[in-house]
């Protein structure tokens, strides 16, 4: 269901139930049939007992899929980064610069957290690997 949209997915034609909140990454979204659902949502939703069944079969999946990190995206954003950083811009009267490794690691993760995606992997970060990354920096 990640990458999806509400209004694709016609859970009420579909199932009879309703979507009322969409939480992510904390904090609460009321759905509108734009959103996009992202590994990791939780969907808060009303309805029929059977219907809700029938739709939590459908969503419901493995939950250590979630928290799982995908390091392929990860190490290519980390990559993109510090190849972004040694590229030198010229400056007039002879002067250049640089941004870096941490500054071209910054520009490209800005980057790719707006867009979300390099081809087909999805730029997902688990709770626990943020976590971690907060340690370390």
């Amino acid at each position: 269901m990640a990458g999806k949209r509400l209004m694709d997915l016609g859970v009420w034609d579909n199932y009879g139930i309703i979507i009322t909140r969409i939480r992510r990454a904390g904090v609460e979204l009321a759905p509108v049939g734009s959103s996009t659902l992202e590994l990791g949502d939780t969907l808060r939703v009303v309805g029929d007992e059977p219907a809700l069944t029938e739709f939590s079969r459908l969503v419901a999946r493995d939950t250590r899929k979630i928290d799982e990190t995908n390091m392929v995206p990860f190490l290519i954003g980390i990559f993109l980064g510090v190849g972004v950083g040694l590229i030198t811009i010229p400056l007039p009267n002879g002067m250049s610069i640089k941004l870096g490794p941490a500054g071209g690691a910054l520009l490209v993760g800005l980057l790719l957290g707006h867009f979300g995606r390099i081809g087909p992997f999805r730029m997902y970060v688990p709770v626990a690997a943020r976590n971690i990354l907060r340690e370390l920096a």
